[in-house]
């Protein structure tokens, strides 16, 4: 007993005696903390440097000292000074051996390979050489076939990136592409799926595999879904390079033509497909649905008399193309010249007399109508063409009374008429006929708001919403009655919707955003009186 009782209050004494020691040990690490967190924050390099040469020392111990050399290092390539931070990246890789390290490193060593390819610049350190350090810096991460899976997700976006490009600049986009392809990009985080969507681009065209490129190219626009994924001249020039090439040898194919245009979906990569088509179609020998591609690409481009010209030549050699007329029709109301829309007009009806399910035709009509209702074209000032398109879908109605697209397109050509009410009869007959199509019930909420019963009108958008969650006119129309009504707050949920639809489905997001800035200034300044 006398024995346990002593063993106790040694320990108690011994602790008594160290609490001191470690004390004073908490306070040398806060004071450590601190002065490392001051020297980051500061403008100027001298308080870092300071700990940096503590490191050369032998001042500091091994976690104190890769903290330093991480800042020190991140200070400097921020500033573009890739090569002074080599050395420290260099130390944390062989001291910690760590992914995060050795990836870090590799990304140093491809920015200064690349920066030298850029730059022509053959002095120091070899571009082959760089570009073989850092392969070999994430050679470890690839062991036993698993291409990084066990790495977590950011870090192994970043490695395939980096590894990706490091072996396209040295001549092996072979293997570059074969390991990207593997990987399923999904799992990823979405910020890594365009940049790495690019890389096997650019892999599989150093590899001669053109369309291999161009669907590569086609999924970083469809990952990043807003025109900033093609915002770079360089991407769109050399995704419409790649379907030139791929369409010469095939112009006959239809399939790829559509991809073409899924491509040029936006005008900045419209335009140079729409150039890259042209000899094809000059040549004389381009089959009508590769001059149709090529039209079409304009009219997406915005070069309205070019695409005319190329619809009209088209028609005047081949009348049978399909879509050909409401294409036409569509490029003719965009110029908006005096007699485009009557000729529009006409275009639009003798497209729905040989193809009554031409949507592109039925929505022309009233997107016609509802221009000349609010008088935007001063040539029609007296309601003729909407008269003349509501004549129109009338007689579409009465041809095919059990098709709710027609019965829609009359409720819109109705509603954007300023016959509000008139349009809600149409709207709940194609309801009856399509009772989940969430197109018609937007559109009906639309009329009902019209008609001045806002509470049936978000109803409808609600309906909408219940058959498709992302839904994204369905979003912004019921957001739009919100901030009329003064609700800012609801107007801010379904607009966060419409968004995240956006992105999910690749469409633009400006107008949602534009529209989420009228509800926050809306709701500060309800929040602030």
């Amino acid at each position: 007993m006398r024995t346990a009782c002593s063993l106790v209050i040694g320990l108690m004494v011994g602790a008594l005696a160290f609490a001191p020691l470690r004390a004073r040990a908490d306070d040398a690490t806060a004071d450590f903390d601190a002065r490392l967190q001051a020297a980051i924050a500061a403008a100027e390099d001298a308080p870092l440097r300071a700990l940096h040469d503590d490191v050369s020392a032998g001042k500091l111990s091994a976690d104190d000292a890769a903290r330093v050399e991480d800042a020190w290092a991140s200070r400097l390539e921020a500033r573009g000074d890739d090569a002074d931070a080599l050395d420290a990246r260099t130390w944390l890789a062989r001291e910690r051996q760590q992914p995060v390290d050795r990836i870090a490193l590799a990304e140093n060593l491809l920015r200064q390979a690349q920066r030298r390819v850029a730059a022509g610049v053959t002095r120091g350190l070899s571009v082959t050489t760089l570009l073989a350090d850092a392969l070999d810096a994430l050679a470890p991460l690839w062991e036993m076939g698993t291409d990084g899976a066990d790495l977590e997700a950011e870090l192994r976006a970043r490695a395939l990136f980096t590894e990706a490009w490091a072996r396209t600049l040295r001549g092996d986009p072979e293997t570059a592409a074969a390991r990207l392809g593997r990987v399923d990009r999904s799992t990823l985080p979405q910020r890594w799926r365009v940049p790495l969507a690019d890389a096997l681009a650019r892999a599989r065209h150093a590899a001669g595999d053109p369309r291999g490129a161009a669907e590569a190219f086609l999924e970083a626009g469809n990952v990043h879904g807003a025109a900033a994924s093609w915002s770079a001249a360089r991407d769109a020039t050399e995704t419409a390079r790649l379907y030139g090439q791929l369409l010469a040898a095939a112009p006959e194919d239809t399939a790829l033509q559509a991809e073409a245009l899924r491509a040029a979906r936006y005008a900045e990569a419209a335009s140079p497909l729409a150039d890259a088509l042209a000899p094809l179609v000059e040549a004389g020998t381009a089959p009508s649905s590769l001059e149709a591609t090529r039209a079409e690409a304009l009219g997406i481009a915005g070069r309205n008399e070019e695409a005319i010209a190329a619809w009209r030549a088209l028609k005047a050699r081949d009348d049978a193309v399909p879509g050909l007329d409401a294409s036409l029709a569509t490029r003719l109301a965009a110029r908006g010249k005096p007699g485009d829309l009557d000729e529009a007009v006409d275009l639009a009806v003798a497209q729905l007399a040989r193809d009554p399910e031409s949507t592109l035709a039925g929505d022309l009509l009233w997107a016609i109508a509802a221009a000349d209702y609010e008088s935007l074209h001063r040539d029609t000032p007296d309601g003729r063409l909407l008269a003349r398109c509501l004549r129109a879908q009338e007689a579409i109605v009465a041809a095919r009374s059990d098709d709710p697209t027609a019965w829609s397109n009359l409720g819109n050509t109705l509603r954007v008429g300023g016959r509000a009410s008139a349009s809600l009869a149409a709207y709940d007959k194609a309801v009856e006929l399509d009772p989940y199509d969430p197109d018609i019930r937007s559109d009906r909420g639309l009329a009902r708001s019209a008609a001045g019963d806002d509470v049936a009108a978000l109803e409808a958008f609600g309906e909408a919403l219940e058959i498709d969650p992302g839904h994204l006119s369905a979003h912004q129309n019921a957001a739009r009655r919100h901030l009329e009504a003064g609700r800012p707050g609801a107007a801010l949920l379904d607009l966060q919707g419409a968004l995240e639809s956006a992105r999910a489905r690749g469409d633009r997001t400006t107008p949602y955003r534009l529209l989420m800035g009228r509800a926050w200034r809306a709701l500060r300044d309800t929040t602030s009186r």
